[in-house]
This record gives C-alpha cells, sequence and structure tokens, in this order.
C-alpha cells in the first residue's frame, strides 16, 4: 500500500518534488550507473548505460527541450563552417598561408563516398556524444576503397582484450528492448598493422574523459538532470493552463427575483422563468466580454425596507482578483537555460536563445564571442572528423601535404565590410 504524503509530488520516475523545503530528489547520475554496469557486463559488448539505451534516452531528453537543440544545431553548423576545401600550407617567413589546391583522386574519391554527408553525419555524432565510429573498406589492392559514418548510437564497443585494446564493434538496431545478436554486424578495429591488412575495420575517435574506458560522456551531458527540469515546467504551466478554473467575476441575484417578476398569477411559467433568466445571463455575459464592451458600465437599482432604510438584496457583480501566479518557475526555466547554455559553451544569443541574464548581446561581444567558439571549440571536432581521410590519405599514398580544411564566417563590422562578413579558410 502507498502512503500518501502531502508535500511529496512525484514529478516523473526520476525526479520528486518536496513542496516545503522546495527540494529536488534524483537519482544518482547515469554516468555513475554506466560505471558500475561495465563490471557486471556479462554480455560480448559493453552496455551503454544501465538499460544500454544510453544515447537514446540523451536524445529523448534533449529533443524535449527547447534550447538544447538549437545549441546543438550551432555547434554542428559552426564546425561545418561554409564548407571543406582541399589545401596545401606555405610559409612567407613565420607568417603561414593555407592555398587552395586541386586533386582530381582525391576529389574523386570523396565525390564517390558523399564526403559532404559524411561529415554532416559525423559532426553531429560529434557534437551529440563525442563519440565517432567510421568504417573502412579495402579494394583488392589493399587501398581504401570507401568509408562511411556508423551511427553512434547503434554502435556498441567489445570488452577490451588481453592487451587491453576495444578489438571490434558491434552495429545494429540496440533501440529494440532485446537485441537480436544474430542481426548485429560485428566489424573489426583498425590494429595499425599495414603488414596483415583487414579486408574491413572500424576506426573509432573520441574526447577521452579520466576513468571511462569504453563511452566518454560529452561535456555537454552533465546538463541532463537541468534538461530535465527544464523539460517539465511547460508540463506545469500547461496543466495549471488547463485545469485550473479562473474566475474574474462573481454575480449575485436576489434568490426570489424572477418569482417575483414573473408570478404564477399572471400566468407565468417555471419554464418561463428559467428563460428568462438565460436570457439575462447570456446580456451579462456579453456585457463583461469583448473589446466592443471595453469601458461599459453596469447599472442596477434595488429597493429599501420601508421599515428599517436599509437595502435589499439586488444584482451584484463582484470584480475577482486574479491570485494566479503566472510567474511561477520563471526563475527557474532562466536558470536551467543558463545552465544548459553554458554547459554547451555557447553564447545563448549566437543559438538566438532568448535569455535574460548576464549573457551579451552587443554586437562587438558576440563577435568576439563566435571568433573564440569557431577558432577554440571546433578545432577538436574537426580535428577528429578529419580523421578518416588522414588515414585513407596515408593507406592510399596521396599526396602528404594536402590536407582538408573548413572555410570560417568571419563576422566583422560594416566599416570594415559593408556586408559585415567575410570568408576565412
Amino acid at each position: 500500500m502507498t502512503v500518501k504524503t502531502k508535500s511529496v509530488q512525484k514529478i516523473n520516475k526520476k525526479i520528486s518534488y518536496l513542496s516545503k523545503s522546495d527540494a529536488i530528489v534524483t537519482p544518482i547520475s547515469w554516468f555513475e550507473e554506466e560505471k558500475k554496469n561495465i563490471d557486471r557486463s556479462n554480455d560480448e559488448w559493453i552496455k551503454w548505460g544501465k538499460n544500454d539505451n544510453y544515447p537514446e534516452e540523451i536524445r529523448n531528453i534533449t529533443l524535449r527541450n527547447y534550447v538544447a537543440p538549437a545549441l546543438l544545431k550551432f555547434k554542428v553548423s559552426a564546425a561545418n563552417g561554409k564548407g571543406w576545401m582541399l589545401y596545401k600550407t606555405r610559409y612567407e617567413g613565420k607568417t603561414e598561408i593555407k592555398e587552395p589546391v586541386k586533386n582530381s583522386e582525391i576529389e574523386e574519391f570523396l565525390e564517390k563516398i558523399d564526403f559532404d554527408s559524411y561529415l554532416s553525419e559525423a559532426i553531429t555524432d560529434l557534437e551529440w556524444y563525442e563519440i565517432l565510429h567510421t568504417e573502412f573498406i579495402r579494394n583488392k589492392g589493399n587501398k581504401i576503397d570507401n568509408f562511411r559514418h556508423l551511427e553512434t548510437m547503434y554502435t556498441r564497443a567489445a570488452k577490451r582484450n588481453a592487451k587491453g585494446k576495444i578489438h571490434k564493434f558491434f552495429y545494429g538496431n540496440f533501440s529494440d528492448k532485446r537485441v537480436d545478436k544474430t542481426a548485429l554486424t560485428q566489424i573489426q578495429a583498425y590494429n595499425y598493422n599495414e603488414k596483415n591488412p583487414q579486408s574491413k575495420f572500424v576506426l573509432r575517435s573520441t574526447i577521452p574523459t579520466p576513468g571511462y574506458l569504453y563511452y566518454p560522456p560529452a561535456t555537454w551531458h552533465s546538463s541532463v538532470l537541468w534538461m530535465q527540469v527544464s523539460n517539465e515546467i511547460p508540463k506545469f504551466k500547461a496543466n495549471g493552463m488547463m485545469n485550473a478554473m479562473t474566475i474574474r467575476y462573481h454575480i449575485e441575484y436576489p434568490s426570489d427575483y424572477f418569482e417575483e417578476a414573473m408570478p404564477e398569477e399572471l400566468g407565468y411559467t417555471d419554464e418561463d422563468r428559467e428563460n428568462k433568466k438565460n436570457e439575462i445571463f447570456q446580456q451579462i455575459d456579453d456585457l463583461l466580454t469583448g473589446t466592443t464592451n471595453a469601458q461599459k458600465a453596469f447599472y442596477s437599482s434595488f429597493q429599501t425596507d420601508v421599515q428599517t432604510g436599509k437595502a435589499l438584496d439586488g444584482w451584484k457583480i463582484h470584480v475577482l482578483k486574479d491570485e494566479t501566479n503566472y510567474d511561477a518557475h520563471k526563475g527557474d526555466n532562466e536558470q536551467a537555460t543558463s545552465a544548459i547554455c553554458s554547459s554547451h559553451s555557447v553564447n545563448p544569443t549566437l543559438a538566438n536563445v532568448i535569455l535574460n541574464s548576464s549573457f551579451s548581446s552587443k554586437g562587438s561581444e558576440l563577435r568576439n564571442a563566435f571568433k573564440i567558439y569557431t577558432e577554440l571549440y571546433t578545432y577538436k571536432t574537426r580535428q577528429l572528423v578529419t580523421k578518416p581521410f588522414e588515414l585513407t590519405k596515408k593507406i592510399n599514398g596521396w599526396d602528404k601535404d594536402i590536407k582538408i580544411g573548413f572555410r570560417d564566417l568571419v563576422l566583422t563590422t560594416l566599416d570594415e565590410n559593408p556586408t559585415g562578413s567575410t570568408n576565412a579558410l
């Protein structure tokens, strides 16, 4: 039997609200569960999260949030820049100059594998999970014939071997409650041994986190709890608006008004009185609503007791004060939004997130924020996403001086450039 309590409100399976102390109670972080799960896993692959569906849970919580998807979209767009290009580096004195180059063999290869789509998918995975899996396939001459992105959500790592290496990966539908092992594809991890080349292998690229040997969490996942809190606030407001009865007026009338005005002696029936009552109520309702009735007044007369001189009951309209707190949780929502933006290291204005806080929206400061983000935070994502190209270049014997770079948008003042922006490599 469940004991009912007045001050404990269950928000969902993971969060409870204590109304007396205004406290939120949650379970230990999923990250802790993931580490414990590694020790007790008996499957061929290492489970990702308690129920082996951590990526899916992150996705579902994120897509219900109104802030995080905009931040992730900005980060993916910033990492993509204004497109990629092949280039070589030369120096004039101490000045480094990147010059665009053409190479038909490389360009044909990248076009064949649809490199644009690969970059879009790979960068998205890196920004969401900070883990990237790429599958390589060799031709009969042991050169790389193709490489493609494997979605992180559907990829799991095998247990490390005696040398401490992840020697293979499992790829398939891990969204099902019961995973069909026979439907999973097993692919060997790249072994860096070109003397015995693998016909097919997976290269994994991650941003490491101390203590996480298999699935290092993305930095912004630290804001998962804040996203859960933020996701519940609209529900509170919606429930309040849909379920609460907001009464604006209290209308009083004498209980015997219609009996005295329409007596039976004059031939009036109960139905006549009820119809008249509804007619007057409708007239009052019409009077109190609508823009055409603004500033109108309601007049009523009443009789007095001939003996006492006191007023007898008459029609009265009482305006009731709206006690609804429309700003409830406003502070909580702004605090959650600020925490989510901070975990992504993105000024919310850059992602078009509206927030009344200390984040600046001045043009010069936003230009600096955009410059810092593109120069500092896109570097690692771009380095990881171009690793498959670098490996392919090495195995296929392409010009080692050719690299892939990204064109960036550089925001300027109108004095510097009438368009307000320019391009840079």
